[in-house]
């Protein structure tokens, strides 16, 4: 009698436990389907994309903030850098000091989505600090 007591506490555990990864995948589905995020690390960096937070805290279709001494700031896809990575990043959230959800209508967001350009020197411009300054607007130039 004892062995089946445990047997069906053992069963009813690892029932509870796949029950509560299923609601958790499926609340993150659907917080994340059109909702991108901003995520400002403490070393200056800035990225874009679609966060997750379970297993870990991640970005997919991610996109960031290059610093470049002849031009400024350039808004790039992760994707295409260099080594090639798949375009997501998994983030330290020791590292993280905010996410702020996107609008919709962000300019970043339609950029993102290959429906228009930005002139990377209309983006808004940083200190050495890596602080943003006031100005919060971007100048979108549509893309035929």
């Amino acid at each position: 009698m004892k062995n089946i007591n445990k047997i069906l506490f053992g069963v009813t555990l690892v029932l509870l436990i796949v029950v509560l990864i299923l609601v958790g995948l499926w609340y993150q589905k659907i917080n994340s389907t059109s909702s991108y995020s901003a995520v400002y690390l403490d070393t200056g960096d800035v990225y874009f994309g679609k966060l997750s937070y379970f297993p870990s805290l991640t970005l997919n279709h991610t996109w960031y903030l290059q610093r470049d001494q002849s031009q400024g700031i350039a808004l790039m896809d992760f994707s295409k850098a260099a080594w090639k990575p798949e375009g997501k990043i998994k983030i330290n959230r020791d590292r993280v000091v905010w996410i702020s959800k996107i609008s919709q209508d962000s300019p970043i967001i339609s950029v993102m989505l290959g429906k228009e350009s930005i002139n990377e020197n209309e983006l808004p411009q940083y200190t050495s600090q890596s602080q943003p300054t006031p100005s919060p607007t971007l100048s979108v130039t549509p893309t035929p």
